[in-house]
């Protein structure tokens, strides 16, 4: 316990962790306590990536409200574009798992506007969009990934997707398959 209270004030975070309830003070020290022992952690590391590695680590298990209070916090610090995609793909991650689709969007659209490529926010992004029946913003994400994908990996995938939603976008209504009133 003693290296990892040395590793919240070397990120300067014992404040915030001393303010924290003892149950969530358990959590931080379960999900967390393995960075403190890691060799030249400080090198890799600033304080909004100790939070939301640690909430990303919470995440999995179902302490999904816990980790949206340390990735909360994490914004607050957060300047780096590499840490403001994480955090927003964290917290779309939380939100799509609660069925909220609206605040999952929002976040995974902050994600990407990073200009950091991260796939899990585009599909996400793309595929609730395809759901929500917004074929037009599907066909914006996809043509935006198209204009910034650094890797090239997933180009066909897109390039497929957005063939198929401008083709359902401007496919003739068939006013035969409308609800008659």
């Amino acid at each position: 316990m003693d290296q990892f209270i040395s590793l919240m004030k070397s990120f300067q975070l014992h404040r915030f962790y001393l303010q924290l309830p003892v149950r969530e003070k358990e959590l931080m020290h379960r999900f967390g306590s393995y960075l403190a022992e890691e060799e030249h952690f400080g090198f890799q590391f600033s304080q909004p990536t100790l939070l939301w590695v640690i909430a990303a680590n919470a995440i999995p298990v179902g302490e999904k409200e816990f980790a949206k209070k340390l990735l909360f916090q994490a914004l607050t610090h957060a300047h780096g574009q590499k840490d403001l995609c994480y955090i927003h793909s964290n917290l779309a991650q939380i939100y799509q798992d609660e069925g909220n689709r609206e605040k999952s969007n929002f976040h995974c659209r902050q994600a990407l506007s990073t200009q950091c490529y991260n796939k899990w926010a585009v599909d996400t992004l793309i595929n609730n969009l395809i759901q929500m029946n917004r074929l037009k913003d599907a066909g914006q994400v996809c043509e935006t990934v198209l204009a910034t994908d650094v890797y090239g990996q997933d180009r066909p995938k897109y390039r497929q997707i957005l063939a198929s939603v401008k083709s359902c976008s401007e496919m003739p209504v068939q006013e035969y398959l409308l609800p008659q009133f």
